[in-house]
């Protein structure tokens, strides 16, 4: 929380919040929980939000799919609660596939939101659910890459779209294929 309150709308333009915004045991993941989080967010921060999943807001909730039901209604897309106050969340882009992943371009800085999670496969995630996932990430960063020429030889530093780096916001080293992707 006070991260939260202590950041000035002045200076800063964003704020990416990693996952695991409770713990599963204690929340049992209700849905006034995620409720509780969103409403906390919107009443204390004056900058734009984005949010990706943990394990603890999916699937290590006694209901999985419905524990995603509550996160994708109250955080996808949740930076377009600012909308009003800022022009930053039209900036940034979904995944049509992934919607909870998000990239956007801020000072010749491609940000990449990808949902890695950790936990483990259980009756709700199996393995292949896991490899759809890092599949679809990977494919959102090669999109992105090629779009702005990423790496490129053709990639020139003097122009005004040249990207001089990536960051990339995941919640777990479960994407390993992704970060050999990079």
């Amino acid at each position: 929380r006070d991260q939260t309150n202590n950041l000035d709308p002045e200076e800063e333009i964003f704020q990416v919040h990693v996952g695991d915004i409770q713990n599963p045991k204690r929340s049992q993941c209700a849905s006034s929980y995620f409720d509780k989080i969103a409403g906390y967010f919107k009443t204390y921060s004056e900058i734009p939000n984005l949010m990706l999943p943990g394990d603890n807001d999916w699937n290590d909730c006694p209901n999985p799919d419905l524990a995603w039901e509550y996160f994708s209604s109250n955080f996808i897309p949740f930076e377009q609660y600012w909308s009003d106050r800022s022009d930053f969340p039209s900036t940034v882009m979904r995944q049509n596939a992934q919607p909870e992943n998000f990239a956007f371009v801020r000072g010749g800085i491609l940000f990449l939101g990808l949902n890695l999670v950790g936990g483990s496969t259980n009756e709700y995630i199996t393995q292949a659910d896991w490899d759809k996932r890092v599949d679809n990430d990977i494919a959102w960063g090669k999109y992105h890459f090629d779009r702005l020429n990423v790496g490129s030889p053709n990639a020139d530093p003097r122009k005004e779209d040249y990207i001089r780096g990536i960051i990339v916001f995941g919640h777990s080293p479960r994407g390993r294929r992704f970060n050999n992707f990079l």
